[in-house]
Protein backbone atom coordinates (compact mmCIF):
# COMPACT_ATOMS: atom_id res chain seq x y z
CA UNK A 1 0.00 0.00 0.00
CA UNK A 2 1.91 3.17 -0.90
CA UNK A 3 1.82 6.21 1.58
CA UNK A 4 -0.55 8.46 2.26
CA UNK A 5 -0.38 11.98 1.12
CA UNK A 6 -2.23 15.16 2.75
CA UNK A 7 -4.55 17.29 0.49
CA UNK A 8 -3.61 20.32 0.26
CA UNK A 9 -7.05 21.60 1.53
CA UNK A 10 -6.72 18.99 4.82
CA UNK A 11 -5.76 19.95 8.43
CA UNK A 12 -2.91 19.27 9.99
CA UNK A 13 -3.05 18.67 13.97
CA UNK A 14 -0.09 19.19 15.50
CA UNK A 15 0.41 18.45 19.03
CA UNK A 16 2.70 20.80 20.45
CA UNK A 17 4.13 19.79 24.37
CA UNK A 18 3.36 22.69 26.70
CA UNK A 19 6.63 22.86 27.80
CA UNK A 20 7.22 24.12 24.47
CA UNK A 21 4.29 26.26 23.96
CA UNK A 22 4.74 29.30 26.51
CA UNK A 23 1.98 31.40 27.12
CA UNK A 24 2.52 34.93 25.00
CA UNK A 25 0.56 36.81 27.16
CA UNK A 26 2.41 36.55 30.23
CA UNK A 27 4.94 39.43 31.80
CA UNK A 28 7.78 37.53 30.58
CA UNK A 29 8.14 34.50 30.07
CA UNK A 30 10.82 31.69 31.05
CA UNK A 31 10.56 28.22 29.88
CA UNK A 32 12.46 25.11 29.40
CA UNK A 33 14.94 24.60 26.24
CA UNK A 34 13.55 22.95 23.62
CA UNK A 35 14.53 18.78 24.08
CA UNK A 36 16.02 18.66 20.34
CA UNK A 37 18.04 21.72 21.07
CA UNK A 38 19.28 20.62 24.23
CA UNK A 39 19.83 17.12 22.86
CA UNK A 40 22.46 18.77 20.92
CA UNK A 41 24.64 20.23 23.69
CA UNK A 42 22.99 19.47 26.84
CA UNK A 43 25.71 21.46 29.25
CA UNK A 44 25.03 24.36 27.02
CA UNK A 45 21.27 25.03 28.30
CA UNK A 46 21.44 23.37 31.93
CA UNK A 47 22.66 24.46 35.09
CA UNK A 48 26.07 23.08 36.51
CA UNK A 49 26.08 24.55 39.41
CA UNK A 50 23.89 26.34 40.95
CA UNK A 51 19.68 26.21 40.63
CA UNK A 52 18.09 29.85 40.47
CA UNK A 53 13.98 29.82 40.65
CA UNK A 54 11.49 26.73 39.92
CA UNK A 55 12.77 25.01 36.37
CA UNK A 56 16.02 22.93 38.42
CA UNK A 57 14.09 23.23 41.97
CA UNK A 58 15.91 20.63 44.46
CA UNK A 59 18.10 18.53 41.73
CA UNK A 60 20.35 16.89 43.64
CA UNK A 61 23.57 17.21 41.32
CA UNK A 62 22.90 21.08 42.13
CA UNK A 63 22.14 21.02 45.92
CA UNK A 64 25.89 21.89 47.37
CA UNK A 65 25.18 25.39 46.70
CA UNK A 66 22.09 25.54 48.67
CA UNK A 67 23.88 26.36 51.80
CA UNK A 68 26.05 29.03 50.07
CA UNK A 69 22.57 30.43 49.02
CA UNK A 70 21.01 30.56 52.30
CA UNK A 71 23.48 32.08 54.06
CA UNK A 72 24.19 35.02 51.27
CA UNK A 73 19.91 35.25 51.83
CA UNK A 74 19.92 35.86 55.82
CA UNK A 75 23.31 37.81 55.40
CA UNK A 76 21.38 40.09 52.95
CA UNK A 77 19.00 40.97 55.12
CA UNK A 78 20.76 41.28 58.29
CA UNK A 79 22.69 44.34 55.83
CA UNK A 80 22.07 48.05 57.59
CA UNK A 81 19.62 49.28 54.61
CA UNK A 82 17.65 45.78 54.58
CA UNK A 83 17.74 44.58 58.45
CA UNK A 84 14.64 47.01 59.16
CA UNK A 85 12.68 45.29 57.10
CA UNK A 86 10.36 42.46 59.16
CA UNK A 87 9.16 39.10 58.07
CA UNK A 88 5.71 40.73 57.53
CA UNK A 89 6.95 43.56 55.35
CA UNK A 90 8.47 40.64 53.14
CA UNK A 91 5.36 38.62 52.55
CA UNK A 92 3.29 41.90 52.31
CA UNK A 93 5.73 42.34 49.06
CA UNK A 94 5.68 39.06 48.43
CA UNK A 95 1.67 38.45 47.95
CA UNK A 96 0.84 41.93 46.62
CA UNK A 97 -2.03 40.47 44.61
CA UNK A 98 -0.63 41.77 41.33
CA UNK A 99 2.59 41.18 41.74
CA UNK A 100 1.99 37.86 42.57
CA UNK A 101 0.52 36.85 39.35
CA UNK A 102 2.70 38.61 37.23
CA UNK A 103 5.31 36.50 38.77
CA UNK A 104 3.63 33.16 38.71
CA UNK A 105 3.23 33.75 35.19
CA UNK A 106 6.74 34.75 33.95
CA UNK A 107 7.22 30.77 33.91
CA UNK A 108 5.80 28.64 31.27
CA UNK A 109 5.43 25.05 31.44
CA UNK A 110 5.70 22.51 34.11
CA UNK A 111 7.66 22.25 36.81
CA UNK A 112 7.95 20.21 40.52
CA UNK A 113 6.39 23.45 42.26
CA UNK A 114 3.54 24.06 40.16
CA UNK A 115 1.38 22.43 43.05
CA UNK A 116 3.24 24.12 45.89
CA UNK A 117 2.53 28.00 45.48
CA UNK A 118 4.11 28.61 48.75
CA UNK A 119 7.25 27.10 48.69
CA UNK A 120 7.99 28.33 44.70
CA UNK A 121 7.43 32.35 46.22
CA UNK A 122 9.73 30.98 48.99
CA UNK A 123 12.36 29.67 46.64
CA UNK A 124 11.91 32.98 44.38
CA UNK A 125 12.61 35.09 47.07
CA UNK A 126 15.25 33.04 48.26
CA UNK A 127 16.82 33.37 45.03
CA UNK A 128 16.32 37.33 44.93
CA UNK A 129 18.19 37.57 47.85
CA UNK A 130 20.97 35.54 47.36
CA UNK A 131 21.82 37.04 43.78
CA UNK A 132 21.07 40.64 45.66
CA UNK A 133 24.05 39.89 47.82
CA UNK A 134 26.16 38.06 45.45
CA UNK A 135 26.03 41.18 43.18
CA UNK A 136 26.61 43.91 46.11
CA UNK A 137 29.59 41.66 47.41
CA UNK A 138 30.86 41.85 43.92
CA UNK A 139 30.00 45.55 43.44
CA UNK A 140 31.83 46.96 46.71
CA UNK A 141 34.76 45.05 45.93
CA UNK A 142 35.16 46.66 42.59
CA UNK A 143 34.09 50.42 44.31
CA UNK A 144 36.81 49.53 46.77
CA UNK A 145 39.36 48.89 44.00
CA UNK A 146 38.63 52.26 42.12
CA UNK A 147 41.39 54.04 41.26
CA UNK A 148 43.92 51.95 43.43
CA UNK A 149 47.02 51.35 42.49
CA UNK A 150 47.98 47.71 41.87
CA UNK A 151 49.75 47.19 44.97
CA UNK A 152 47.37 48.63 47.16
CA UNK A 153 44.23 46.87 45.67
CA UNK A 154 42.36 44.26 48.64
CA UNK A 155 41.99 40.94 48.37
CA UNK A 156 38.01 40.12 47.81
CA UNK A 157 37.02 37.92 50.40
CA UNK A 158 34.19 36.49 49.43
CA UNK A 159 33.92 32.45 48.57
CA UNK A 160 32.27 32.68 45.33
CA UNK A 161 33.93 35.84 44.11
CA UNK A 162 38.04 34.85 45.26
CA UNK A 163 37.49 31.30 43.48
CA UNK A 164 38.01 31.94 39.67
CA UNK A 165 36.12 28.73 38.24
CA UNK A 166 33.23 29.17 41.26
CA UNK A 167 33.13 32.90 39.93
CA UNK A 168 32.74 31.68 36.28
CA UNK A 169 30.59 28.75 37.16
CA UNK A 170 27.99 30.43 39.04
CA UNK A 171 28.48 33.58 36.77
CA UNK A 172 27.23 31.01 33.47
CA UNK A 173 24.57 29.59 35.39
CA UNK A 174 23.00 32.80 36.19
CA UNK A 175 22.75 33.73 32.33
CA UNK A 176 21.10 30.74 31.16
CA UNK A 177 17.26 30.88 30.31
CA UNK A 178 15.79 27.97 32.62
CA UNK A 179 17.60 29.35 35.11
CA UNK A 180 16.05 32.81 35.61
CA UNK A 181 13.96 35.23 37.84
CA UNK A 182 11.76 37.99 36.37
CA UNK A 183 13.74 40.95 36.05
CA UNK A 184 11.02 43.39 37.41
CA UNK A 185 11.27 41.55 40.94
CA UNK A 186 15.06 42.64 41.65
CA UNK A 187 13.90 46.65 41.25
CA UNK A 188 10.68 46.42 43.05
CA UNK A 189 12.07 44.54 45.77
CA UNK A 190 14.80 47.05 46.08
CA UNK A 191 12.15 50.19 45.60
CA UNK A 192 10.61 48.29 48.40
CA UNK A 193 13.35 48.37 50.79
CA UNK A 194 14.53 51.75 50.12
CA UNK A 195 11.50 53.39 50.55
CA UNK A 196 10.58 51.49 54.01
CA UNK A 197 14.04 53.30 55.56
CA UNK A 198 12.88 54.66 59.10
CA UNK A 199 12.48 58.29 58.51
CA UNK A 200 13.91 59.00 62.08
CA UNK A 201 17.40 57.46 61.27
CA UNK A 202 18.12 59.67 58.39
CA UNK A 203 20.34 58.17 55.93
CA UNK A 204 22.34 56.14 59.32
CA UNK A 205 20.86 52.71 57.68
CA UNK A 206 22.43 53.66 53.96
CA UNK A 207 25.68 53.44 52.70
CA UNK A 208 27.10 55.29 50.89
CA UNK A 209 26.60 54.56 47.13
CA UNK A 210 22.76 54.55 48.10
CA UNK A 211 20.30 57.10 48.55
CA UNK A 212 16.78 56.65 50.19
CA UNK A 213 15.53 59.61 47.98
CA UNK A 214 16.24 58.52 44.89
CA UNK A 215 13.91 58.20 42.20
CA UNK A 216 12.77 55.11 40.71
CA UNK A 217 14.94 55.20 37.66
CA UNK A 218 18.30 56.28 39.88
CA UNK A 219 17.43 53.06 41.98
CA UNK A 220 16.70 50.97 39.02
CA UNK A 221 19.95 52.47 37.17
CA UNK A 222 21.98 51.80 40.02
CA UNK A 223 20.47 47.88 40.55
CA UNK A 224 21.61 47.32 36.68
CA UNK A 225 24.56 48.94 37.10
CA UNK A 226 25.59 46.21 39.52
CA UNK A 227 24.33 43.62 37.32
CA UNK A 228 26.06 44.71 34.81
CA UNK A 229 29.88 44.96 36.88
CA UNK A 230 28.98 40.78 37.98
CA UNK A 231 28.47 39.81 34.25
CA UNK A 232 31.29 42.21 32.94
CA UNK A 233 33.35 39.06 31.83
CA UNK A 234 30.85 37.19 29.90
CA UNK A 235 30.35 40.24 27.40
CA UNK A 236 32.69 40.93 24.87
CA UNK A 237 36.02 38.72 27.38
CA UNK A 238 35.49 42.40 29.48
CA UNK A 239 35.62 44.41 26.70
CA UNK A 240 32.09 45.43 26.75
CA UNK A 241 31.28 49.17 28.17
CA UNK A 242 28.62 49.45 30.92
CA UNK A 243 26.78 52.32 30.04
CA UNK A 244 26.44 55.28 32.19
CA UNK A 245 24.09 56.10 34.89
CA UNK A 246 21.52 57.65 32.80
CA UNK A 247 21.71 56.78 29.56
CA UNK A 248 19.09 53.57 29.56
CA UNK A 249 15.90 55.16 30.03
CA UNK A 250 13.46 53.62 32.72
CA UNK A 251 11.59 52.95 29.96
CA UNK A 252 14.02 50.91 28.75
CA UNK A 253 14.94 48.72 32.11
CA UNK A 254 11.29 48.08 32.26
CA UNK A 255 11.71 46.20 28.88
CA UNK A 256 14.10 44.18 30.59
CA UNK A 257 12.73 40.29 30.83
CA UNK A 258 15.55 38.52 32.85
CA UNK A 259 19.30 38.49 33.10
CA UNK A 260 19.64 36.50 29.56
CA UNK A 261 18.01 39.67 28.13
CA UNK A 262 20.73 42.31 29.79
CA UNK A 263 22.70 43.07 26.61
CA UNK A 264 20.37 44.54 24.93
CA UNK A 265 19.68 47.30 27.25
CA UNK A 266 22.68 47.72 29.42
CA UNK A 267 26.06 47.58 27.19
CA UNK A 268 27.07 49.78 24.87
CA UNK A 269 26.00 49.07 21.02
CA UNK A 270 29.74 49.43 19.58
CA UNK A 271 30.92 46.17 21.48
CA UNK A 272 27.78 44.09 21.28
Amino acid sequence: MGERKACPDEAIIIDIPEDLEPDLNSTCWIHRVPRKLRQVHEAAYTPQLISIGPLHYDEPKLNAMEQHKTKYHDQFWKRDFSKHIRENDIRDFIEEGARRERIWCSYAGSFELMNNRDMFFRVILRDVSFIFELFLRNYEHVLDNNDKPEEMKKDIQDYILRTPWLRKAVELDLIMLENQLSYFIFTELFDFILKKQPENQGNMNIPPYLSKHWKESESHDFFIRITCEFFIDYYRNGKATIKKPGEVELQQLNKIKHFTDLNKFAFSDDLL
